[in-house]
Protein backbone atom coordinates (compact mmCIF):
# COMPACT_ATOMS: atom_id res chain seq x y z
CA UNK A 1 0.00 0.00 0.00
CA UNK A 2 2.76 2.64 0.61
CA UNK A 3 5.14 1.57 -2.34
CA UNK A 4 5.46 3.87 -5.12
CA UNK A 5 6.12 1.39 -7.49
CA UNK A 6 7.27 -2.54 -7.36
CA UNK A 7 9.34 -4.34 -10.00
CA UNK A 8 9.56 -7.78 -10.71
CA UNK A 9 13.05 -8.34 -12.15
CA UNK A 10 15.23 -11.27 -13.21
CA UNK A 11 18.94 -11.32 -12.11
CA UNK A 12 20.34 -13.18 -15.05
CA UNK A 13 18.29 -11.55 -18.24
CA UNK A 14 18.04 -8.22 -16.39
CA UNK A 15 13.93 -8.52 -17.98
CA UNK A 16 11.80 -6.63 -15.50
CA UNK A 17 7.83 -5.82 -15.24
CA UNK A 18 6.29 -3.18 -13.25
CA UNK A 19 3.64 -4.87 -10.92
CA UNK A 20 2.67 -1.13 -9.56
CA UNK A 21 3.70 2.51 -10.07
CA UNK A 22 1.86 5.65 -8.19
CA UNK A 23 1.19 8.61 -9.94
CA UNK A 24 3.82 10.57 -7.81
CA UNK A 25 6.34 8.43 -9.28
CA UNK A 26 5.48 9.07 -12.97
CA UNK A 27 9.16 10.81 -13.39
CA UNK A 28 10.90 7.73 -13.44
CA UNK A 29 9.82 7.63 -16.87
CA UNK A 30 10.58 3.98 -18.00
CA UNK A 31 8.44 1.37 -20.06
CA UNK A 32 6.69 -1.07 -17.87
CA UNK A 33 8.07 -3.71 -19.57
CA UNK A 34 11.80 -4.07 -20.78
CA UNK A 35 15.59 -5.09 -20.56
CA UNK A 36 18.74 -3.84 -19.18
CA UNK A 37 16.69 -2.52 -15.50
CA UNK A 38 19.53 -1.66 -13.48
CA UNK A 39 21.35 0.35 -16.94
CA UNK A 40 17.58 2.25 -17.30
CA UNK A 41 16.32 2.64 -13.78
CA UNK A 42 19.91 4.41 -12.80
CA UNK A 43 19.77 6.36 -16.09
CA UNK A 44 16.10 7.84 -15.41
CA UNK A 45 16.57 7.99 -11.04
CA UNK A 46 20.23 9.50 -11.16
CA UNK A 47 18.63 13.38 -11.92
CA UNK A 48 15.80 13.16 -8.98
CA UNK A 49 17.78 11.78 -6.43
CA UNK A 50 19.16 14.56 -4.14
CA UNK A 51 22.47 15.33 -5.31
CA UNK A 52 24.36 14.70 -1.76
CA UNK A 53 22.86 10.60 -2.35
CA UNK A 54 23.25 10.41 -5.89
CA UNK A 55 27.12 8.62 -6.02
CA UNK A 56 26.22 6.54 -3.19
CA UNK A 57 22.72 5.38 -4.72
CA UNK A 58 24.42 4.69 -7.99
CA UNK A 59 27.38 2.83 -6.49
CA UNK A 60 25.78 0.98 -4.71
CA UNK A 61 22.52 -0.40 -6.43
CA UNK A 62 23.86 -2.72 -8.99
CA UNK A 63 23.19 -6.53 -10.13
CA UNK A 64 25.74 -7.64 -8.05
CA UNK A 65 24.90 -5.97 -4.73
CA UNK A 66 21.27 -7.11 -4.93
CA UNK A 67 22.38 -10.77 -6.05
CA UNK A 68 25.05 -11.01 -3.19
CA UNK A 69 22.13 -10.02 -0.50
CA UNK A 70 19.88 -12.05 -1.95
CA UNK A 71 21.89 -15.28 -1.70
CA UNK A 72 22.73 -14.51 1.97
CA UNK A 73 18.97 -14.36 2.18
CA UNK A 74 19.01 -11.16 3.23
CA UNK A 75 16.84 -8.18 1.25
CA UNK A 76 19.42 -5.96 -0.19
CA UNK A 77 17.86 -1.51 0.88
CA UNK A 78 19.29 1.62 0.66
CA UNK A 79 17.78 4.85 1.66
CA UNK A 80 17.78 7.86 -0.37
CA UNK A 81 16.10 11.32 -1.19
CA UNK A 82 14.53 11.75 -4.13
CA UNK A 83 12.22 15.00 -5.40
CA UNK A 84 8.54 13.74 -5.63
CA UNK A 85 5.67 16.09 -5.75
CA UNK A 86 8.37 19.30 -5.93
CA UNK A 87 9.86 18.22 -2.19
CA UNK A 88 12.82 16.06 -1.63
CA UNK A 89 11.48 12.91 -0.07
CA UNK A 90 13.14 9.76 2.10
CA UNK A 91 12.65 7.00 0.03
CA UNK A 92 13.45 3.15 0.66
CA UNK A 93 14.63 0.94 -2.05
CA UNK A 94 14.31 -2.94 -1.40
CA UNK A 95 14.82 -6.15 -3.37
CA UNK A 96 13.97 -9.64 -1.73
CA UNK A 97 14.53 -13.00 -2.95
CA UNK A 98 11.89 -14.43 -4.72
CA UNK A 99 10.88 -17.73 -2.77
CA UNK A 100 10.55 -20.12 -5.34
CA UNK A 101 12.94 -23.30 -6.65
CA UNK A 102 15.20 -22.63 -9.53
CA UNK A 103 13.88 -18.96 -9.20
CA UNK A 104 16.62 -16.29 -9.90
CA UNK A 105 13.90 -12.89 -9.74
CA UNK A 106 13.78 -10.30 -7.19
CA UNK A 107 11.08 -8.01 -6.62
CA UNK A 108 12.23 -4.60 -6.00
CA UNK A 109 9.90 -1.63 -4.05
CA UNK A 110 10.26 1.93 -3.62
CA UNK A 111 8.59 3.24 -0.51
CA UNK A 112 8.76 6.36 1.30
CA UNK A 113 10.29 6.65 4.67
CA UNK A 114 10.01 10.89 5.23
CA UNK A 115 7.70 10.54 8.59
CA UNK A 116 10.31 7.97 9.75
CA UNK A 117 13.42 9.94 8.61
CA UNK A 118 11.55 13.19 9.88
CA UNK A 119 10.91 11.62 13.21
CA UNK A 120 14.74 10.56 13.73
CA UNK A 121 15.51 14.13 12.34
CA UNK A 122 13.73 15.44 14.93
CA UNK A 123 15.30 12.85 17.79
CA UNK A 124 18.54 13.91 16.40
CA UNK A 125 17.78 17.67 17.06
CA UNK A 126 16.42 17.04 20.43
CA UNK A 127 19.58 15.04 21.68
CA UNK A 128 21.60 18.07 20.20
CA UNK A 129 19.81 20.33 22.23
CA UNK A 130 20.45 18.35 25.33
CA UNK A 131 23.85 17.90 24.76
CA UNK A 132 24.79 21.40 23.60
CA UNK A 133 23.97 24.89 25.75
CA UNK A 134 21.43 27.01 23.39
CA UNK A 135 23.17 29.93 24.51
CA UNK A 136 26.92 29.17 23.54
CA UNK A 137 26.85 26.10 21.46
CA UNK A 138 29.29 24.69 24.37
CA UNK A 139 28.52 21.27 26.11
CA UNK A 140 25.68 21.47 28.24
CA UNK A 141 25.05 20.97 32.39
CA UNK A 142 23.63 17.43 31.41
CA UNK A 143 26.65 16.26 29.26
CA UNK A 144 28.46 17.16 32.33
CA UNK A 145 26.82 15.19 34.61
CA UNK A 146 27.07 12.19 32.17
CA UNK A 147 30.82 12.91 32.14
CA UNK A 148 31.09 13.16 35.76
CA UNK A 149 29.62 9.47 35.82
CA UNK A 150 31.66 7.81 33.04
CA UNK A 151 34.75 9.80 34.73
CA UNK A 152 33.41 8.29 38.11
CA UNK A 153 33.83 4.73 36.83
CA UNK A 154 37.35 5.25 35.94
CA UNK A 155 38.57 6.54 39.26
CA UNK A 156 36.65 3.84 41.21
CA UNK A 157 38.49 1.26 38.96
CA UNK A 158 41.88 2.34 39.10
CA UNK A 159 41.78 3.58 35.91
CA UNK A 160 41.85 7.62 35.56
CA UNK A 161 43.89 9.49 33.65
CA UNK A 162 45.69 12.49 34.95
CA UNK A 163 43.15 15.74 34.86
CA UNK A 164 42.37 18.81 36.39
CA UNK A 165 39.38 21.22 36.89
CA UNK A 166 38.99 24.52 36.31
CA UNK A 167 35.72 26.25 37.75
CA UNK A 168 34.90 29.68 36.04
CA UNK A 169 32.22 32.33 37.47
CA UNK A 170 32.03 35.67 35.03
CA UNK A 171 32.39 39.20 37.51
CA UNK A 172 30.03 41.69 36.97
CA UNK A 173 27.22 40.19 35.12
CA UNK A 174 24.20 41.54 37.42
CA UNK A 175 25.88 44.56 36.87
CA UNK A 176 25.77 44.37 33.19
CA UNK A 177 22.15 43.42 33.35
CA UNK A 178 20.92 45.56 35.27
CA UNK A 179 22.49 48.50 33.86
CA UNK A 180 22.28 47.47 29.51
CA UNK A 181 19.73 44.53 29.93
CA UNK A 182 20.04 40.91 29.31
CA UNK A 183 20.28 40.62 26.02
CA UNK A 184 23.93 42.17 26.83
CA UNK A 185 24.16 40.04 29.34
CA UNK A 186 24.17 37.16 27.14
CA UNK A 187 26.56 38.59 24.95
CA UNK A 188 28.75 39.03 27.89
CA UNK A 189 28.15 35.20 28.46
CA UNK A 190 29.23 34.17 25.02
CA UNK A 191 31.83 36.45 25.07
CA UNK A 192 33.46 35.45 28.07
CA UNK A 193 32.58 31.75 26.63
CA UNK A 194 34.67 32.29 23.21
CA UNK A 195 37.50 33.51 25.71
CA UNK A 196 37.38 30.34 27.60
CA UNK A 197 37.26 27.85 24.59
CA UNK A 198 40.19 29.67 23.15
CA UNK A 199 42.58 29.10 25.70
CA UNK A 200 41.27 25.29 26.76
CA UNK A 201 41.15 24.63 22.77
CA UNK A 202 41.84 21.07 23.36
CA UNK A 203 39.59 20.55 26.58
CA UNK A 204 35.48 20.00 26.48
CA UNK A 205 34.22 22.87 27.91
CA UNK A 206 30.86 23.19 30.15
CA UNK A 207 28.27 25.42 30.90
CA UNK A 208 26.40 24.45 34.05
CA UNK A 209 25.01 27.61 35.20
CA UNK A 210 23.94 31.02 34.06
CA UNK A 211 27.22 32.69 34.26
CA UNK A 212 29.40 29.10 35.47
CA UNK A 213 31.90 27.16 33.12
CA UNK A 214 33.58 23.92 33.87
CA UNK A 215 36.75 23.12 31.93
CA UNK A 216 38.20 19.66 32.09
CA UNK A 217 41.93 19.53 31.25
CA UNK A 218 43.78 16.73 29.92
CA UNK A 219 46.22 15.64 27.95
CA UNK A 220 48.15 18.85 26.55
CA UNK A 221 46.16 21.12 28.35
CA UNK A 222 46.69 19.15 31.74
CA UNK A 223 50.58 19.25 30.84
CA UNK A 224 50.31 23.31 29.85
CA UNK A 225 47.44 23.74 33.22
CA UNK A 226 49.75 26.79 34.68
CA UNK A 227 50.44 28.62 31.97
CA UNK A 228 46.89 28.73 30.53
CA UNK A 229 45.19 29.55 34.30
CA UNK A 230 48.07 32.80 33.96
CA UNK A 231 46.58 33.66 30.62
CA UNK A 232 43.18 34.08 31.69
CA UNK A 233 44.64 36.26 35.19
CA UNK A 234 46.53 38.16 32.49
CA UNK A 235 43.45 39.05 30.74
CA UNK A 236 41.00 40.02 33.76
CA UNK A 237 44.06 42.52 34.66
CA UNK A 238 44.94 44.06 30.96
CA UNK A 239 41.26 44.93 30.45
CA UNK A 240 39.36 48.33 31.99
CA UNK A 241 37.32 48.09 34.36
CA UNK A 242 33.20 48.31 32.97
CA UNK A 243 31.62 46.71 30.05
CA UNK A 244 34.60 43.90 29.80
CA UNK A 245 34.57 40.76 30.62
CA UNK A 246 35.98 39.37 33.55
CA UNK A 247 36.72 35.83 34.33
CA UNK A 248 36.96 34.41 38.07
CA UNK A 249 38.18 30.77 37.91
CA UNK A 250 39.77 28.25 40.22
CA UNK A 251 41.44 25.16 39.28
CA UNK A 252 42.25 22.09 40.81
CA UNK A 253 44.39 18.67 40.30
CA UNK A 254 43.08 14.75 40.48
CA UNK A 255 44.82 13.60 43.42
CA UNK A 256 44.31 9.73 43.12
CA UNK A 257 45.26 9.05 46.91
CA UNK A 258 42.36 11.29 48.31
CA UNK A 259 39.91 11.46 45.62
CA UNK A 260 37.54 9.16 45.16
CA UNK A 261 35.14 10.77 42.82
CA UNK A 262 35.30 13.65 40.41
CA UNK A 263 33.03 16.07 42.78
CA UNK A 264 36.32 16.38 45.20
CA UNK A 265 38.23 17.74 42.47
CA UNK A 266 35.12 19.64 41.49
CA UNK A 267 34.66 21.08 44.95
CA UNK A 268 38.08 22.34 45.25
CA UNK A 269 38.06 23.89 41.87
CA UNK A 270 34.76 25.70 42.99
CA UNK A 271 36.59 27.11 46.34
CA UNK A 272 39.66 28.23 44.59
CA UNK A 273 37.32 30.29 42.41
CA UNK A 274 35.22 32.19 45.34
CA UNK A 275 38.85 33.16 46.26
CA UNK A 276 39.78 34.46 43.20
CA UNK A 277 36.37 36.10 42.60
CA UNK A 278 36.89 37.97 46.21
CA UNK A 279 40.09 38.88 45.19
CA UNK A 280 39.67 40.54 41.57
CA UNK A 281 36.35 42.09 43.21
CA UNK A 282 39.13 44.39 45.41
CA UNK A 283 41.68 44.85 43.24
CA UNK A 284 39.28 45.68 40.03
CA UNK A 285 36.33 46.29 41.97
CA UNK A 286 34.33 44.09 39.82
Amino acid sequence: GNYYCIYYVDLDTEDYVELASHEEFAAVDIEKIGTDFFKVYKKQIAKLIYPDDRENFLAMFTKENVRQAAETKKPFVINYRQRLDKKWTYLQLKATMVQEPRDNHVVIGVSSIDEHMQMEEDHLEAVRLVNRDALTGVKSRYIYLEDEKALNRSINEGKAEPFAILFCDLNGLKKINDTYGHAEGDEFIKQACRTICHIYKRSPVYRVGGDEFIVVLRNEDYKNRDYLYKMITTLNYAQNVGRKVIIACGMAEFDPKTDTAMADVAKRADNAMYENKKKLKHDLDV
